[in-house]
């Protein structure tokens, strides 16, 4: 009967200290989450902003100007895109 007591006061002991880590644990991967979010949130604003941009210039282009303007805006569209479909599967 004493094993089987010193046995189960290990056990208990074992899970306490697995419980008592792991709030940090958590903590450590939430914190890591939120960076990489922030990151790809970083990404998408700076995209953002560069179409912005990209298309105060096309609003006032002309001739050869416009066609390449049109055509840089497409990328930029795309690549906005892109980055939007990657942050939106990261966090799924």
């Amino acid at each position: 009967m004493a094993e089987m007591q010193k046995k189960i006061e290990n056990l208990k002991s074992s899970y306490n200290e697995k419980l008592v880590e792991m709030p940090q644990k958590i903590n450590d991967e939430a914190a890591a989450a939120q960076k990489h979010y922030n990151g790809a949130m970083a990404d998408l604003n700076k995209n953002q902003e560069a179409a912005k941009k990209e298309m105060a210039g096309l609003m006032s282009a002309t001739g050869e100007a416009w066609e390449k303007a049109k055509e840089k805006m497409a990328q930029m569209i795309e690549e906005l895109e892109k980055a939007y479909e990657k942050a939106k599967s990261e966090f799924k």
